[in-house]
């Protein structure tokens, strides 16, 4: 039932997007924006021509994460890191996201002699539609949403993902004010613990980002993103998350560089780590 409601709510957004119900006076996103970067998780509103097609790979890790479907604490790393993202129409983009690989090497004492040293398994896709509705002028800000589908790729028993579908969908927003670019998430998710049948648990989702251009190829990058459970004691997989990110991206041709610091900001989220990655755009 869950994958019927976000399949229909998905057409419906791509539908809206090619009857161009979203109107620009002008492109100013695109003009100081040139370089769409998918390092960041929250969404913002950039347009691009038709058939644009951005693509992303790289790595990241991070200590002191926790997995609390199996109550390990270690060194998270993902490789392989995948981000595709295509342009329906300048208002209506598609991406799918996720890992070909991931490991956790638990700490010596979260480990006895029966235990593995390291956990393998790959990770939960995610597939997102992101639609304006309203598209940036002087003095109004780009507004739309951004609805996304994990999809269960995961052995959820080894503990680095929940194995779960879950919807989420948030409200979008995103300005340019002179070099900076800011944007504001909000909205709901609908996560479905996997340990648990039959059951779910609605949480908030906030975000923010900020871009800086400080020269037409380098960028500095910001963001906090993260969910809050409505239930006080949520059911395992399905806690609170938060965590921070700040780097650069620098575009010299035709590929950008991306490499940005990681934060957790709950216990659970590890202590600081690294995020690198490559990014291209072609037109189809």
């Amino acid at each position: 039932m869950v994958r019927c409601i976000s399949l229909i709510i998905v057409f419906l957004v791509l539908l809206i997007g090619k009857n161009g119900i979203a109107q620009s006076d002008n492109d100013t996103n695109r003009i100081h924006f040139p370089s769409r970067t998918l390092s960041l998780d929250n969404a913002y509103f950039q347009s691009l021509p038709r058939g644009t097609i951005i693509l992303y790979g790289g790595l990241d890790s991070q200590k002191n994460w926790v997995s609390t479907l199996i109550n390990k604490k270690g060194t998270r790393t993902r490789y392989g890191i995948i981000r595709v993202e295509y342009y329906f129409s300048r208002h209506v983009s598609i991406k799918v996201q996720g890992a070909v690989r991931q490991t956790l090497i638990p700490l010596m004492e979260n480990t006895n002699h029966d235990s593995p040293t390291s956990i393998t398994d790959v990770d939960d896709f995610t597939i997102s539609t992101l639609a304006a509705f309203i598209m940036e002028k002087r003095l109004v800000p780009s507004m739309g949403i951004n609805i996304s589908t994990r999809l269960p790729n995961t052995n959820q028993l080894k503990g680095l993902g929940n194995n779960s579908t879950d919807i989420q969908m948030t409200f979008v927003t995103s300005k340019h004010i002179k070099n900076f670019l800011l944007a504001l998430n909000a909205g709901i998710g609908i996560l479905t613990p996997p340990l648990k049948t039959n059951t779910q648990n609605d949480v908030f989702l906030y975000g923010a980002l900020v871009i800086w251009k400080a020269h037409p190829r380098f960028f500095l990058l910001g963001e906090v993103k993260g969910r809050h459970s409505s239930m006080r004691i949520p059911f395992v997989g399905t806690e609170d998350r938060s965590y921070a990110k700040m780097g650069i991206q620098w575009s010299p041709f035709i590929f950008s560089f991306e490499l940005l610091a990681l934060k957790g900001l709950t216990s659970i989220d590890g202590d600081f780590g690294i995020m690198a990655g490559i990014s291209t755009q072609l037109h189809l």
